[in-house]
Order: structure tokens, then C-alpha cells, then sequence
């Protein structure tokens, strides 16, 4: 919790409880944004510049690790929130991951939307050589 009072300090509130009403609602949101977004428009996005997105998108990589197995209904929730945060207010090094990892998500159950996870992967991997983000290279792959 003392990761989502940091988000919350950040502007980005996640509820602690991930009932199936705020997992729906999540999903609801990031497709609305991701809707009709072709994999160029996406990868045209502006750089991220608000130091507290950036701070959040960062700070929402690193509890994304943690939460994984401390409370694993929340990592899709990190994921699509971060996949927002890029859409919103632009890309940094980190929205290749969540793109990747928002790719993972579409393809898994109960989406099994293949073709749309290989898109965001293409999505992935070229936004990470568009930024030059080599660091992200084992993360994306």
C-alpha cells in the first residue's frame, strides 16, 4: 500500500482493492484509448515531459516487479495504467515495456487476441529502437 500512496502523491490513484468491477473498469479505459490507435500513431506519440508522469511511470515499472507476486491482480492493472500514462501525456523508455506488456495481456486469457499482441509487440520493440532505449532490450524481448 505504501507504493499506491506514492502513485496517489504522484496524481495516479490505484484503488488497493482489485475487485472484478475495477479490473473491467481498467480494461474498459485503456481499450477506449487504444481503440483505433494504429501502430504508427502510437509509435508518433510525443516524448513524456512532466517530470511527475515520468516519476510515475518509473515508480510504476519497479512496483510492477513487487507486485507480481505480492499481489498479482495488480500488475495488469500497473500495466495498463502505464500504456495510459504514454498515451496521455507521451512516451518514455519505460512505454516500450508496458506496451510489450499490455501486448502479453492481449494475447493471454480471456482476450486471446493474438494478432493484436503481436501488433503490440511490434509496437514494443520498435518504440524501443525509435527512443534508443537499449536498456529495456531483455524487459521487451
Amino acid at each position: 500500500t505504501e507504493c499506491l500512496n506514492i502513485l496517489a502523491q504522484l496524481g495516479e490513484v490505484i484503488p488497493t482493492d482489485i475487485t472484478a468491477d475495477v479490473y473491467r473498469d481498467e480494461v474498459i479505459r485503456v481499450k477506449q484509448l487504444m481503440d483505433g490507435k494504429s501502430r504508427t500513431e502510437l509509435l508518433s506519440l510525443p516524448l513524456m515531459l512532466e517530470t511527475k508522469k515520468l516519476a510515475a511511470i518509473q515508480f510504476m515499472n519497479h512496483a510492477l516487479i513487487m507486485a507480481y507476486n505480492a499481489k498479482p491482480m495488480l500488475s495488469p492493472i500497473l500495466v495498463f495504467r502505464m500504456v495510459r500514462l504514454s498515451i496521455l501525456h507521451g512516451i518514455c523508455n519505460i512505454s516500450c515495456f508496458a506496451f510489450g506488456c499490455y501486448g502479453g495481456w492481449l494475447v493471454s486469457e480471456p482476450s486471446w487476441d493474438v494478432e493484436g499482441g503481436h501488433s503490440m509487440g511490434r509496437v514494443a520493440t520498435e518504440m524501443m529502437n525509435k527512443l534508443g532505449a537499449v536498456e529495456m532490450t531483455p524487459r521487451v524481448y
